[in-house]
């Protein structure tokens, strides 16, 4: 069976902790950090047709997803009620909006609690063309750079029905050129959108001073997650002072910098008791390597943030 014969598929999945929430993207090259405090609960459902791919990622808690750039697709994001709340590379979407996430950009984007997105990932040469075809050449785009635009209502509601059509179980007896048309028309209500949306001002997203402001920060954060670092400490390192360093976290996180630094430590923790799993170690000692010198403290933090303790991550039953 050739790739065109090859039936769609669509699968469904609930996730009832977070460390399947990562399994369930395999071996993609980025990471996932949960930035909301409590268990996790989410559902993942994913479709992957000829040349289109769909997702929906249903989760409780805020989600902050970083990974390196994907330079054979573009992903075509509509903003809804359910993803409204999301922060793409700081800045905050909008319900109605297009983004546009071009095959030079890393992903950075941070969900709300209680989201629900979407995405279609569609292949560079595939959209191009398609543009080309459909809009007589007059409609371009830099595909390597990234876009929030402002459609039509009608067409992006156009556009999100496709989307979910494509997430639907299949049809009984569905045949492959009934997939072939469900995709064209799919492609055709992406460049709709995107046409309806040309003769509007569009609001590129742009990394500013404020958005590299935190990345060194975060670098920093990095280089001294063991080590004892306040806000202070921080700043003098940046040369920034601590109400433009809050400000710039504020608007790209929600948070302010040492509350940033907590959950990166956090997550830093969690990382290591999963990797100590089956092997001859106590909680205590991974939590010495990473600075920590209030153990029965912290166990309370990161089971309010995780929705279990330390021992039980490493997989122990341990008293403090």
């Amino acid at each position: 069976m050739t790739l065109a014969d090859r039936p769609p598929w669509r699968a469904s999945m609930e996730l009832g902790d977070f460390d399947g929430f990562e399994a369930a993207f395999g071996k993609w090259n980025g990471r996932f950090s949960q930035m909301s405090r409590g268990s996790f609960r989410g559902r993942l459902s994913v479709a992957s047709g000829r040349h289109l791919r769909a997702f929906r990622a249903e989760t409780n808690q805020s989600i902050l997803t970083q990974g390196a750039a994907d330079e054979d697709s573009v992903t075509v994001i509509p903003v809804t009620r359910g993803s409204e709340g999301t922060r793409w590379h700081g800045r905050m979407l909008e319900r109605g909006d297009l983004l546009i996430r071009g095959t030079a950009v890393e992903y950075d984007n941070q969900s709300s609690r209680d989201a629900c997105i979407e995405a279609l990932l569609v292949p560079k040469r595939l959209i191009e063309r398609s543009c080309e075809i459909l809009t007589d050449g007059e409609m371009r785009l830099d595909w390597a750079s990234w876009h929030g635009l402002r459609p039509d209502p009608a067409s992006t509601r156009r556009l999100y029905r496709r989307l979910s059509a494509l997430l639907l179980q299949p049809r009984p007896g569905i045949r492959s050129h009934e997939a072939m048309y469900d995709e064209a028309e799919t492609l055709r209500c992406i460049v709709d959108a995107l046409s309806s949306a040309a003769g509007l001002s569009a609001r590129p997203f742009r990394a500013g001073s404020r958005d590299r402001l935190v990345a060194r920060a975060k670098a920093c954060m990095q280089d001294r997650l063991s080590e004892p670092l306040t806000a202070m400490d921080l700043c003098a390192s940046l040369g920034v002072s601590d109400r433009l360093l809050r400000l710039a976290f504020k608007e790209a996180h929600g948070m302010g910098p040492m509350a940033y630094l907590r959950l990166l430590r956090l997550h830093a923790i969690r990382d290591a008791l999963r990797a100590a799993r089956d092997r001859d170690i106590r909680v205590g000692e991974i939590l010495d390597c990473h600075g920590i010198t209030r153990p029965a403290a912290f166990a309370g933090e990161y089971r309010r943030h995780f929705g279990e303790l330390p021992s039980e991550t490493l997989g122990l039953r341990e008293r403090y």
